[in-house]
């Protein structure tokens, strides 16, 4: 008894397409795989990056607050020693006042101005 063509030719094309479709899922979840591995390689490599930029801003922040802090203290030295120049000036100014000088000769050899010498001149001949 034979088989007629007809029958066998069916079953076969649904074989084949059937090895077809799972030979192409093969091959596709090979090249998603080869994917999934390059991209966690690339992960990885942007984790170590990520670690080296956090780490060297770290850094740049204490320099920052480290410079804040000596700006601060230069500016507050700064201040104090303005201010203790403008007391050096009106004590050497108040010390010629009281040594007698003219007007003119203490705006001479001091910083201040007239108003401010005849003011203590004033004060000074004040009883």
């Amino acid at each position: 008894m034979a088989i007629p063509l007809n029958t066998l030719f069916w079953p076969f094309i649904l074989i084949f397409t059937a090895l077809v479709i799972v030979v192409y899922f093969f091959i596709l979840q090979r090249t998603h795989r080869e994917q999934l591995l390059h991209l966690e390689s690339e992960v990885k490599q942007l984790r170590s990056s990520l670690a080296i930029f956090d780490d060297g801003s770290q850094g740049i922040g204490r320099r920052l607050v480290a410079a804040e802090k000596q700006l601060k203290s230069v500016l507050s030295d700064q201040s104090q020693m303005k201010q203790q120049a403008s007391q050096q000036i009106y004590t050497e100014a108040a010390e010629l006042v009281a040594a007698g000088l003219s007007i003119d000769q203490i705006l001479s050899k001091s910083d201040i101005s007239r108003a401010e010498v005849e003011l203590m001149v004033l004060l000074r001949d004040k009883p």
